[in-house]
């Protein structure tokens, strides 16, 4: 699996905790 245009971002609910990393892909599809 190849990461591209995928940029960090810190959503302001973090269901997972803030020591858990956000990342949103171009199509707008976080994970």
């Amino acid at each position: 699996m190849q990461l591209r245009n995928v940029t960090r971002y810190y959503p302001e609910h973090m269901p997972f905790g803030e020591n858990i990393q956000y990342f949103i892909d171009e199509n707008g599809l976080d994970f």
